[in-house]
């Protein structure tokens, strides 16, 4: 799924597959986990709203929360700010660190269909 989506990205962002698998982020083992399959980098929707779900006990909070900072809202992302998961390290950083930067959103859903369609034309070779 990273590969795929990350090719994705790739086309409609103009950056090179080079550029993402060069990229060195600061280590938490916290969001090392929870990025894991996605190779540290922030990338799903779920992925953002499991991170911010660490901050919030209210389960409605996650999903409003990204929803805001998908869309840049200068409000929640001072609120990422504010939501440090070690020293001087905040949600707001990993936004900036971890996230493919693009003119529309900072995450998406996964693209699943693009495995499954690999998947099928994979298993019509066999």
């Amino acid at each position: 799924m990273f590969f795929l989506d990350v090719y994705d990205r790739s086309k409609s962002e103009n950056f090179t597959l080079k550029s993402i698998y060069s990229r060195k982020f600061r280590k938490n083992i916290i969001v090392d986990e929870m990025l894991a399959d996605s190779k540290g980098f922030l990338l799903w929707n779920y992925q953002l709203e499991n991170l911010i779900g660490l901050f919030c006990f209210d389960t409605t909070k996650p999903l409003e929360m990204r929803k805001k900072l998908n869309l840049k809202n200068d409000e929640y992302l001072q609120k990422a700010k504010e939501m440090e998961f070690a020293n001087n390290f905040s949600l707001y950083d990993l936004l900036i660190q971890r996230t493919i930067r693009s003119a529309v959103t900072l995450t998406r859903n996964p693209r699943w269909y693009y495995a499954c369609n690999l998947y099928n034309a994979v298993n019509s070779y066999i």
